[in-house]
């Protein structure tokens, strides 16, 4: 064998050994199905110093610099233009994208006051119980104005009137309502929504989000945002992206805002395939950004979640799936509600922030069934089951970690089944208030224990195998 032979294989071998000593291995992922790409490996669970988790788990190609850098690193200067942060990967980290499309102002704009099409149950008038959550106003932005509305139906541009001072609500109807045209917002520093419910409604368009303030696109019918559709909403501040359609949002590019990020892919089985998604640069590490996916079909190669927001926070979800606020630096409170939709937050996990008070509303029927609810570690607990059978079948009340527990099971059946009541250190009570059996089946108590524990249950329908009431804190007063 030829030296120069010899000489490489025993460099490669090295280079193996190497790198097998600093392999990542998917640890600590609930997902460890391969990695799709050639040579990519899953990035280890990592996890804050509460145990809760804080990144990882996507998938990488791994890159290994046997030469240490001993050098200060060089902070780069803010960008002139937006740039955008994808995860790790072989190729540049800031991938240069087409420029924003500009309408034609002299094209007609199609406006008008169309029937809004139920995104649950198509066809049926929509109610305002089921009306999707929008983005809140950015704090601090225009309070004033007169809104606007736009409806379109037939292919081209659509929008509301050019400056518009006030919030924006585009609905694409009807099949190819929006197809391959630019819709645009119009209203710099005011709230925008666009629905796309018609099938193919938003397919191959481009969304132009306002500047400095918050957009919030709908993609409900099937392959509503599909192909090419590109949501331009880099100089908006929340954008928040709902994918409910059979392969809504397959191949969809989201260039999100400077501020609150979400996309949520409930459409199954692909309704997020090959979704292509840009942050801010650095948002990972820029103080006020956050992102976030929720829902069964998040894809394993978007970014993690994160949350750099200060401040009490809540959380809004619609479809079934898991729920909840990220872990953000200095966050406050945490509030959750499950409403617009039926099933909203059922059969999935619905978590609280550490060391707050989290209270979770469980408003429309079957939203939280079949859910296990983690209450906060040192905080306290309460659910407000409102909806019918809102938290009832497998229903889980977890609030060892915590302090208080409060569960008020008000709806039809709303605390009905096989539920289970785990209980913290503090005080725990249970309201089974709701007619006719709000708390029945074969319900499991884990009461709480210690000298600041107390329990009690209260009304009508307490199960019969509850624990009885018992005190041992010095003063005690129910909260109901």
């Amino acid at each position: 064998m030829a030296p120069q032979i010899r000489s490489a294989i025993v460099s490669i071998a090295t280079l193996f050994l190497i790198n097998q000593s600093h392999a990542q291995t998917g640890a600590g992922c609930s997902k460890q199905t391969p990695c799709p790409g050639r040579g990519e490996v899953r990035v280890d669970a990592q996890f804050d110093s509460f145990g809760v988790y804080a990144g990882g788990c996507y998938c990488s190609v791994p890159v290994y610099n046997p030469v240490p850098t001993t050098a200060s690193p060089t902070l780069a200067g803010p960008p002139s233009m937006p740039t955008y942060y994808r995860p790790p990967t072989t190729k540049a980290p800031h991938p240069t994208f087409a420029p924003r499309p500009v309408a034609n102002p002299n094209a007609p704009t199609q406006t008008g006051q169309g029937p809004p099409v139920d995104p649950i149950l198509p066809g049926l008038e929509l109610l305002p119980s089921k009306q999707l959550a929008k983005v809140p106003t950015v704090a601090g932005g225009p309070s004033a104005g007169h809104p606007a509305t736009a409806f379109c139906e037939f292919t081209g541009d659509c929008g509301c009137p050019r400056n518009t001072k006030g919030s924006c609500t585009i609905t694409c109807g009807g099949i190819d309502g929006c197809k391959d045209s630019i819709i645009n917002c119009n209203n710099d520093g005011y709230p925008c929504t666009v629905q796309c419910q018609g099938e193919q409604a938003c397919i191959s368009s481009s969304i132009i989000g306002p500047v400095k303030a918050a957009l919030t696109v709908n993609c409900i019918g099937d392959t509503s945002c599909e192909g090419s559709m590109a949501v331009f909403g880099e100089a908006s501040t929340d954008v928040s992206v709902t994918c409910n359609g059979l392969t809504s949002c397959k191949g969809t590019m989201i260039n999100f805002g400077t501020r609150t990020n979400s996309v949520a892919c409930n459409g199954e089985p692909d309704s997020c395939d090959a979704l292509l998604v840009n942050l801010q640069h650095n948002a990972h590490v820029t103080p006020g950004n956050s992102f976030k996916c929720t829902g069964l079909f998040c894809p394993a190669t978007l970014p993690a979640n994160f949350n750099n927001v200060n401040g009490p926070q809540g959380a809004v979800c619609i479809t079934e799936g898991n729920c909840g606020c990220d872990t953000g630096t200095g966050s406050t409170s945490c509030d959750v509600t499950c409403d617009g939709g039926l099933k909203a937050c059922s059969s999935g996990t619905i978590t609280c922030n550490p060391n707050h008070d989290c209270v979770v509303n469980c408003l429309a029927g079957n939203s939280c069934e079949n859910s296990v609810i983690q209450g906060p570690m040192n905080g306290k607990l309460t659910v407000n089951c409102i909806g019918a059978k809102s938290c009832g079948g497998s229903t889980v009340f977890d609030g060892t970690l915590g302090t208080d527990m409060i569960i008020k099971c008000d709806g039809r059946e709303a605390c009905k089944g096989s539920v289970s009541y785990k209980f913290g250190s503090g005080i725990g009570e249970l309201a089974c208030i709701g007619t006719p059996d709000s708390c029945g089946g074969g319900t499991t108590f884990q009461i709480p224990t210690g000298p600041n524990a107390a329990f009690s249950c209260i009304g009508s329908n307490c199960p019969s195998n509850v624990p009885g009431n018992f005190n041992n804190r010095a003063a005690f007063t129910p909260l109901f």
